[in-house]
């Protein structure tokens, strides 16, 4: 759960490209593409062509939702 949150944090703060929101969330590559794709199908990021190979990631409202429900969960199990 802490991977996904990663991923859509640093989607939310403007980490455009995958090799970024990967290496920020320090995630061999594979699994953070199966992590990443896995939010798209759920509806969590946008995923569209920038060129050839490369593509950019945004986040939806839902996954702004998403994030901020785990972070509400989070406070609440520290406090």
């Amino acid at each position: 759960m802490d991977n996904y949150h990663g991923i859509l944090r640093a989607v939310y703060d403007d980490e455009k490209v995958l090799n970024r929101i990967v290496y920020r969330v320090a995630l061999p590559w594979k699994r953070g593409k199966e992590m990443v794709n896995h939010l798209v199908i759920k509806g969590y990021l946008a995923k569209e062509q920038a060129s050839a190979h490369r593509y950019v990631y945004t986040i939806t409202d839902e996954g702004v939702k998403a994030m901020n429900t785990y972070e509400g969960i989070m406070q609440n199990l520290s406090a």
